[in-house]
C-alpha cells in the first residue's frame, strides 16, 4: 500500500468494518448553500461515531502503512460540489493526507467517479468508481491532483472525509 500511495498518490481497499460505527441512515442532512452540497447536523452522538470512525482507521488503515501521524477533521458529505469537478489538490487545506470512505456504490451510470493524475505531466493514473465499504487514501502530494466526476443521475454519493497529518516525506 504504501507504494501505490508514494507512487500513484493514492491507494484503495475495502473494509467494512471501518463503516459498523457511523450509522449513516440515521443522520440530519442539512443543505449547506455555501459549499453546495448536504453535510450532516453534528451532536454528541455523532461526534462519538465519528471519533470511533477515525481511530478505527486510524489504527487498522493508516497507521500499519504510513506510520505515526496525527488528526485533522472529519467531514462527513452527500453528493458533489463544484470545486470537485476540476482537478485539484487538498494541500492547500492543511493535511497531507485524505481518507474518503464509501456509504453508496457508484458506477459508469451514476457518474461520481473519483480520477487520479500526475501533476507535472497530466497523465491520468487511473478513474475510480467507488463501491460501498470502499476507501480510498490519497497522498496531498503536490505531484498528484484529483477530481470527481459529475453525478449522472440524482442518488446518494454519501462520503466521510477523514484527514491527517503524516511525516511530511512521505507527501514529498
Amino acid at each position: 500500500m504504501l507504494d501505490k500511495f508514494l507512487n500513484n498518490g493514492f491507494y484503495k481497499l475495502s473494509d467494512s468494518k471501518a463503516f459498523k460505527f457511523f450509522d449513516i441512515d440515521n443522520v440530519k442532512w442539512i443543505d449547506n448553500a455555501k459549499i453546495g452540497i448536504l453535510i450532516i447536523e453534528r451532536n454528541d452522538k455523532i461526534e462519538k461515531q465519528l471519533e470511533q470512525t477515525r481511530d478505527y482507521v486510524s489504527d487498522n488503515i493508516i497507521l500499519p502503512h504510513l506510520g505515526s501521524h496525527a488528526f485533522s477533521k472529519v467531514e462527513v458529505l452527500n453528493g458533489i460540489d463544484k470545486p470537485t469537478l476540476e482537478w485539484h489538490n487538498d494541500l492547500v487545506e492543511g493535511p497531507n493526507c485524505g481518507c474518503l470512505l464509501y456509504f453508496d456504490d457508484t458506477n459508469e451510470d451514476t457518474g461520481g467517479s473519483i480520477k487520479f493524475r500526475h501533476a507535472r505531466s497530466k497523465d491520468e493514473i487511473c478513474e475510480i468508481y467507488p463501491k460501498k465499504y470502499d476507501i480510498i487514501v490519497i497522498n496531498h502530494s503536490l505531484r498528484f491532483q484529483h477530481m470527481v466526476t459529475e453525478q449522472k443521475m440524482s442518488v446518494p454519493r454519501r462520503v466521510m472525509s477523514l484527514n491527517f497529518y503524516l511525516d511530511e516525506r512521505l507527501s514529498k
